[in-house]
């Protein structure tokens, strides 16, 4: 039996089809990370610039659209991961298998600072701004640790990932800054 029939893909035009559907499914999931690495980071300048009034000025429909690009950017990871694991022409190597898995547990991760951060309005600002600081930093390792296969799935120069963490690095910075300023 041949190695693209291994795969699950079939032979020949299966294979092809496949392929596509795979890069297809990246591409696709690589734009909604993009939308939402550049939506959130808006979301966190203009809240942290707000202070404890953010909650009161974040419109809902627009919180509510991020919400579904989150859990389509889930399932689209969850299927190219499985796409990824199964593939048996050119199964990926321990060390891509260990940084899928960080992937997985920063996203994991975030999800959970973010599920607090949605819930918080009953608790103190402090806790607020804690949380916020919080999904800052997770915001910052998921990116950071995603920027790769990001970078490579957007068609962008494989020398991209370093400007582009640099720039993730100034972004979380600033919002950090302009968090603590607003609290002083």
């Amino acid at each position: 039996m041949g190695k693209a029939r291994e795969s699950g893909m079939g032979a020949g035009k299966g294979a092809d089809v496949g392929e596509r559907m795979a890069r297809w499914t990246r591409r696709i999931n690589a734009i909604i990370a993009a939308v939402l690495v550049v939506a959130f980071s808006g979301h966190a300048l203009l809240a942290s610039a707000a202070g404890v009034q953010a909650p009161l000025l974040a419109p809902i429909p627009l919180l509510l659209g991020l919400l579904v690009l989150v859990a389509a950017h889930v399932a689209l990871s969850i299927a190219t991961t499985v796409i990824m694991w199964r593939d048996t022409v050119r199964p990926p190597s321990r060390k891509k298998k260990r940084h899928q898995i960080l992937k997985w547990v920063t996203g994991v991760v975030l999800l959970a600072v973010l599920t607090v951060h949605v819930l918080h309005p009953a608790v103190a600002p402090i806790v607020i701004w804690s949380a916020s600081a919080l999904l800052l930093a997770a915001f910052a390792w998921h990116v950071w640790t995603g920027m790769k296969s990001l970078a490579r799935d957007l068609r962008l120069p494989g020398n991209a990932k370093v400007p582009l963490r640099i720039a993730l690095c100034a972004l979380a910075l600033v919002v950090l800054v302009v968090m603590v300023a607003t609290r002083i």
